[in-house]
């Protein structure tokens, strides 16, 4: 039994104090191993019977799961562990292991913050590395098949340059009515059976020139976007991204209020002839350029410049 003075605070408080342990978002552990997400709150449990009694009874303070620097073998158990601890709360996760996307392929309904990283690792042989990525693939796949009405905020970051995959990764289907931020770094997704109208801020930061189409036709699907982020660094092979097949039909982002776009000068500017925005929106460009001025270049996009 902890100190008299001690003893005699009630679980509330203790909740409240114990929430003061747990990092204030997933973000902050996205490059820290799972052992120190909870290692102050785990030092906290072992107190005393007490102090892990009332731990277990808060299921929001197990609602964390992050994957990241332990063991495939060890992976089973930690995510089991969170889910059962968490009961209904909705989830925060960030995960990188097939296993744990398993484990949660029945827990859908309740993610909110959503992290996927997949990567090649660093002391793989290729061959190894494309088995790995190919069963994480697929695990993921398994997930976007159910529906996730709570889902918030979703990073979805694949940076393997051995695989190539074709058809183009689906994104969650249905309806994402609280869809509010989105980060893709990835070549092409699919959204084709997605509805993410209340979506408001999206970052691309690995666009490829060759699905520009795509990417536009994705836009078009979230008219209550106030932020926009397109990263291109990839060079291009030829001047028309787009192709004469490609309508000229705009897309119109009408609450837009920040629009950032970085890449070589075509995909820049054909990207931007295509979106009506709000003349007051805010455009940051950062590209390749033969002209000799921004002002030269903005009066080719039809965006009158201004002065700081």
């Amino acid at each position: 039994m902890p100190h008299t003075s001690i003893a005699k605070l009630t679980p509330d408080v203790l909740i409240e104090i114990f929430k003061y342990l747990l990092p204030s978002s997933v973000e902050q552990n996205l490059h820290r191993p799972s052992k120190y997400h909870y290692a102050d709150i785990m030092a906290a449990s072992h107190v005393s019977k007490y102090f892990r009694d009332v731990m277990l009874t808060c299921s929001t303070l197990w609602s964390s799961i992050v994957d990241t620097g332990i063991s495939v073998k060890a992976n089973k158990t930690h995510v089991t562990a969170m889910l059962e601890r968490s009961k209904s709360a909705l989830l925060d996760v960030h995960v990188t292991h097939a296993e744990s996307l398993h484990r949660l392929e029945s827990e859908v309904y309740r993610i909110r913050l959503f992290f996927l990283y997949i990567s090649d690792h660093p002391h793989l042989t290729v061959d190894a590395n494309l088995m790995m990525q190919r069963e994480r693939l697929r695990a993921y796949q398994k997930i976007t098949c159910n529906p996730a009405p709570q889902l918030k905020v979703a990073h979805i970051l694949v940076g393997y340059p051995h695989l190539l995959y074709s058809p183009p990764l689906p994104f969650f289907n249905g309806d994402l009515p609280k869809l509010h931020s989105l980060t893709l770094g990835i070549h092409n997704m699919d959204f084709k059976n997605t509805n993410m109208k209340s979506l408001q801020y999206l970052r691309i930061t690995d666009a490829q020139v060759d699905s520009a189409q795509e990417w536009l036709t994705i836009i078009s699907k979230t008219l209550n976007l106030r932020s926009l982020s397109i990263f291109c660094n990839k060079p291009l092979e030829n001047n028309d991204i787009f192709g004469e097949s490609f309508p000229m039909v705009p897309v119109s982002l009408p609450h837009l209020q920040l629009l950032d776009i970085r890449g070589p000068i075509t995909f820049c500017s054909d990207f931007i002839s295509r979106l009506h925005t709000s003349p007051t929106t805010e455009v940051h460009l950062e590209c390749n350029s033969a002209f000799h001025s921004a002002k030269a270049f903005l009066s080719q996009l039809h965006i009158s410049s201004r002065k700081d």
